[in-house]
């Protein structure tokens, strides 16, 4: 399939973790992806590794049928981030996983570079004092300046977007999450802060709420049109029915589009 016939916009897909038949998944597993797994000592780790790159696998293939699931070839870029390296001429496709209690997320799209993360929304943590480490003085500030009830959950819908920007370019958590910035309005609207934008290369970005729990977060670059983005679940390779996550703020309000899993096969 050239790349002019795949899919447009952006597809997430939601894995749960539970009620999957992992053994039956294991066998789409590459022989280094089974060797790392093997490495691994914690069933939850371990489940995590085969669904999300059985589910990648899969995926891509239904949008290549040429290329076998097994036959996809993957390698990391400098900071770790994992990529696809064949054996088609697969560099236009992108792809990012996340993952946090029993909830795996996989972004897929065929332009641009994308990112993706997903947060317990009840996850504990010290808002300012991470915030006061990683974040930007414009971010803290206006952390600072929200009543205390509602700090937590401006920190979180910062952290998901600033993630999912790093996740995107590959720069790697450590530097990248200081260096960019972000401001959020009541209109919902997300926006880079002026001195973090990057000339030549679009940033378009979502933020969800997925089942009333988790916060997920969506970067792409590189693309300049408008694109929409459509969700699905798998399960057990398989698309199933889900409620379509709420959206709370785009970069690009008057443009997003949202899809329930009736709208998107693979």
């Amino acid at each position: 399939m050239s790349a002019a016939l795949l899919p447009a916009g952006v597809q997430v897909w939601h894995i749960p973790q539970r009620g999957q038949d992992v053994a039956a998944q294991t066998s789409l597993l590459a022989p280094q992806e089974l060797v790392h797994l093997g490495a691994l000592t914690d069933t939850a780790t371990r489940d995590r590794h085969v669904l999300s790159r059985a589910a990648l696998r899969v995926l891509l293939s239904r949008w290549v049928p040429a290329v076998a699931p097994q036959q996809w070839q993957l390698s990391r870029a400098a900071h770790g981030r994992p990529e696809l390296a064949g054996p088609v001429a697969a560099g236009r496709i992108s792809f990012n996983i996340a993952h946090t209690d029993d909830e795996i997320l996989l972004a897929l799209c065929a332009e641009g570079r994308v990112g993706v993360d997903v947060e317990a929304r009840e996850r504990p943590s010290d808002a300012l004092a991470l915030a006061r480490r990683y974040f930007r003085d414009e971010e803290v500030a206006a952390l600072e300046a929200l009543p205390a009830p509602l700090r937590q959950q401006r920190f979180l819908e910062l952290w998901t977007l600033k993630e999912a920007r790093v996740k995107a370019t590959g720069e790697g958590l450590s530097r990248g999450l200081r260096r960019v910035g972000f401001a959020l309005d009541e209109a919902s609207g997300i926006a880079l802060l002026p001195n973090v934008r990057e000339e030549g290369d679009a940033w378009q970005f979502w933020q969800w709420s997925l089942a009333g729990t988790h916060l997920v977060a969506l970067a792409l670059q590189g693309q300049g049109e408008k694109v929409g983005v459509q969700w699905g679940r798998l399960l057990n390779l398989q698309p199933v029915e889900m409620d379509a996550p709420q959206l709370l703020r785009t970069s690009a309000a008057d443009q997003a589009r949202m899809y329930s899993s009736t709208n998107l096969e693979p």
